[in-house]
């Protein structure tokens, strides 16, 4: 076997989720290899709704910018019955900054992916499956072009679909006086139901066959000038005409949910190999990729020796748990648009509100090693049936939904200040005002200001001068050790480029995702209250730093690098204010945001008033990590009162775990799932016994 052959991760198919899972993979640092000998060109292009978490998720792939080209935005959903509109469910409202749902053609996302990773030299190969045999903790996936490819895990999407229910779509709309079609839309008529999607100038339009009015048998296919003129009788008293029909698909329409979504963790299944649910292109896509990015990162630390097995364990106990969930909702959902249901609007309106954190993509996992709260509890991995309801009956195991910000929830976004610490000491020092940094995390500009303008008062203390000679010499370190992409930019700016920029706010998402690109590390939110009062923070800082600290105990560096070759550190890993030789490591698996409630007087204050030794100490990883709060925004989002907590944010963007300052809590949080350098090398060493 040519050991080029060989990869971390071999994957089965080259869907939306295959092609998403090759990307995440590769950027994690894995090697992969995907095949799929589907000719995809004879399918009819799908049209995607992508709800805010996929736009999320997606968006940290910098697709965000060819997303709203090419796709349109939907703040709301509109119920009409008899021609009036009756309900208007503005279910995507929300403080982040995706509170809206996307229509997209599945081309659109799936050729950015293709795009994505052919950059990386990363093709998909038309090849066929013919087998897959054991060899030892390596699997041989054989081909049918005589090619054997040796792997550690294998991940299958399939996307196989029986057809029963029928489905417009593509028609283009030529003339209308309804606005039903051209946004997001429930029409209903009596007993009859439309379900629309309006993008760019075509109407995707969803509806049951009934063979009281196509005359038709259930299973025959439905003349398209029946299905047109079924249409317009359910929009009536609009006026609608239609051009050329593109085409229609049909599909089932039951649920299903997989009885198996891992295997001896090296089997993994994704997209539609591990769930179905209607309509297709809905809250399955949310699944589909909430799935792939819950297992890539699981399967970073269990490559880099840091795991314990009971950590990819978990990723068949949560996708299970939101797949139930979105077979529920995807129901309910059927519910609405099916004729015989005989739903009054205010039914559907009750229902769909209640199911609300699906249809955003916002609904937590479930408590386990991973979501820990400091409550006893008990959660059922037990095999869930293939679901086929319509039924308005509880979720199974169904519980009250969790208060924001809790273990298992998608960490909330929050507004705040648009600078840095760093830069408000930028600003002190140099006179000058912080730039708006908007969607980037990264340090703007320093502004030389003309001569004219008011020096800064000889009253300035020299505890501010020590603090910047300081800076100045850590960021000359700093750039020594970077990439353009981090270095402070000392440029002078010009008087009127200044006066176009407008001091705003920036979201707590971006700045967490800036110090996590590859999606890889745990962020500690540290909610430390207002600066002055660092004295117990100064004590849990500590702790954190000290050589015996849970930080190094998880050092992945150590473990991927010999230990007489040297790894850069990034400009982010590097304190500010430290002497050389009590420089302190923030170790890669782990990223600390602070977020303070002082004003912005308060904080300058700070700067000019507390002893360099002072701050160093309480925030040793630099100021460029220190936030101000927006508005009080962060700390209501999460629900920080008087008391000052660490929110612990997993990898891909859920609450682990809250704590006070307790370094021991957070060390036995830890130990629950990861692995320290020496008890991996003895996993290692038994793993080849």
């Amino acid at each position: 076997m040519n050991k080029d052959n060989q990869v971390d991760v071999f994957i089965i198919g080259s869907g939306l989720s295959g092609l998403y899972a090759a990307l995440l993979l590769s950027k994690i640092g894995l090697s992969v290899h995907i095949i799929d000998n589907n000719n995809h060109e004879d399918e009819s292009d799908e049209i995607l709704l992508l709800a805010p978490r996929c736009i999320q998720l997606l968006n940290q792939l910098d697709l965000l910018d060819l997303l709203l080209e090419k796709g349109t935005r939907h703040w709301k959903l509109d119920i009409y019955s008899q021609g009036i509109l009756v309900e208007s469910l503005k279910s995507f409202e929300s403080n982040d900054p995706f509170n809206y749902s996307l229509s997209i053609q599945k081309s659109v996302v799936c050729d950015a992916l293709k795009k994505h990773l052919a950059s990386l030299d990363i093709f998909t190969q038309p090849e066929e499956l013919i087998k897959i045999q054991e060899e030892g903790h390596y699997k041989l996936v054989y081909l049918k072009n005589n090619q054997v490819w040796k792997s550690q895990v294998i991940l299958i999407e399939n996307d196989v679909t029986n057809i029963v229910r029928q489905s417009l779509a593509a028609l283009p709309v030529i003339q209308t006086n309804t606005p039903s079609v051209k946004g997001f839309s429930i029409i209903k008529r009596d007993q009859d139901t439309l379900y629309i999607i309006g993008h760019h100038q075509k109407a995707y339009i969803t509806f049951e066959h009934r063979p009281s009015w196509s005359k038709t048998s259930i299973d025959d296919e439905i003349p398209i000038h029946l299905a047109l003129k079924y249409i317009k009788s359910i929009l009536e008293p609009f006026q609608i005409e239609f051009g050329q029909a593109e085409g229609y698909v049909k599909w089932k329409g039951e649920q299903k949910a997989s009885e198996l979504f891992e295997y001896d963790q090296r089997y993994f299944f994704i997209g539609p190999s591990s769930q179905v649910s209607s309509p297709r292109g809905f809250m399955d896509i949310t699944l589909y990729l909430e799935a792939v990015q819950n297992l890539c990162w699981k399967l970073a630390l269990h490559f880099h020796h840091c795991a314990l097995p009971n950590l990819l364990e978990t990723f068949e106990e949560e996708i299970r748990t939101k797949s139930v969930e979105t077979v529920y909702a995807s129901g309910i959902w059927l519910e609405s648009i099916m004729n015989a249901s005989y739903l009054s609007v205010r039914d559907i309106t009750y229902q769909l509100s209640r199911q609300k954190d699906c249809f955003t993509g916002h609904s937590p996992y479930p408590p386990n090693v991973l979501n820990h709260t400091d409550l006893p509890c008990e959660f059922s991995t037990a095999d869930s049936e293939t679901v086929s309801s319509f039924r308005f009956e509880a979720p199974p195991d169904e519980q009250p939904s969790p208060q924001p910000a809790t273990a298992g929830c998608l960490a909330p976004d929050g507004k705040l200040k648009p600078y840095s610490l760093l830069q408000l000491l930028l600003m002190a020092a140099s006179n000058t005002k912080p730039k708006a940094t908007g969607k980037q995390a990264q340090s703007p500009p320093i502004v030389s200001h003309p001569p004219t303008q008011r020096k800064r008062s000889n009253s300035t203390n020299s505890t501010l001068s020590q603090l910047f000679s300081v800076f100045q010499k850590g960021a000359q370190k700093k750039r020594n050790s970077t990439t353009a992409a981090h270095q402070t930019n000392a440029r002078a700016m010009s008087n009127e480029r200044w006066k176009s920029i407008k001091p705003n706010y920036s979201h707590l998402i971006d700045r967490l995702h800036h110090f996590n690109p590859q999606g890889t590390k745990f962020n500690l939110l540290i909610f430390c209250g207002s600066l002055f009062t660092s004295e117990p923070l100064n004590r849990f800082m500590k702790q954190l730093t000290s050589p015996l600290s849970v930080l190094y105990q998880y050092n992945t560096h150590h473990r991927q690098h010999p230990s007489g070759h040297h790894h850069q550190r990034s400009s982010s890993s590097l304190p500010l204010y430290h002497p050389q030789e009590h420089v302190v490591n923030q170790q890669d698996m782990f990223s600390i945001l602070f977020i303070s409630n002082s004003t912005k007087q308060e904080a300058t204050h700070y700067l000019h008033t507390t002893p360099p030794s002072i701050v160093h100490s309480t925030f040793p990883y630099g100021l460029d990590k220190i936030f101000l709060d927006h508005d009080q925004q962060c700390y209501k989002a999460y629900g920080v009162t008087n008391t000052p907590e660490v929110i612990v944010v997993r990898p891909d963007g859920y609450i682990g775990t809250r704590l006070g300052y307790d370094y021991d809590a957070l060390c036995m949080y830890l130990t629950l799932f990861l692995t320290t350098e020496a008890s991996a090398a003895a996993v290692v060493a038994a793993h080849y016994d």
